[in-house]
């Protein structure tokens, strides 16, 4: 898509960070995605109209959440914690970046051997094509950004191993 036709706000967004856990905390094992490839109404999103990114629930259920439209699909931005799961997985040609102040585990694979590496707080990137499984144990910010002009929602590979 031609820069010239993609439509992003004409203000900055923000959020706090406790509006973000609060929200995480609702969703179970997804995680929260606040810039991705498109609204999706059964998930209950609309797009971000405001300059502080927000949800609305009632009776515990969450009933709204702002998200930015990316219909180019080059970059995605996530919110992630402990209970954010996900499978061993590779992508093609997307990088991924957890940025996080808390524990954080990788799991890959390295010569048909797996490896883990444990860090207290830090960041993780992990390149495209390495098969990875990453666990969180707290609020996680993710980043995953194409580098051949790829799609970042169609690029997953998911993989099941037995160790």
């Amino acid at each position: 898509m031609e820069m010239s036709k993609i439509q992003t706000p004409k203000f900055p967004l923000v959020a706090e960070l406790n509006d973000l856990a609060n929200c995480l905390n609702r969703i179970g094992e997804r995680p929260l995605k606040l810039i991705a490839d498109k609204v999706y109404k059964k998930f209950k999103e609309t797009e971000w109209d405001v300059p502080k990114w927000s949800f609305s629930s009632s009776n515990g259920i969450l009933r709204d959440k702002k998200l930015l439209s990316n219909a180019d699909d080059a970059f995605q931005f996530s919110i992630a914690n402990g209970q954010s799961k996900q499978d061993f997985h590779a992508h093609k040609e997307i990088f991924e970046i957890y940025v996080s102040y808390s524990k954080m585990e990788i799991s890959y694979i390295r010569d048909q051997t797996k490896e883990t590496i444990h860090i207290s707080e830090g960041v993780i990137i992990v390149p495209p094509q390495v098969l990875h499984k990453v666990k969180l144990h707290g609020i996680t910010f993710v980043f995953q950004a194409s580098i051949k002009g790829g799609k970042v929602h169609d690029d997953k590979k998911v993989k099941v191993f037995k160790f």
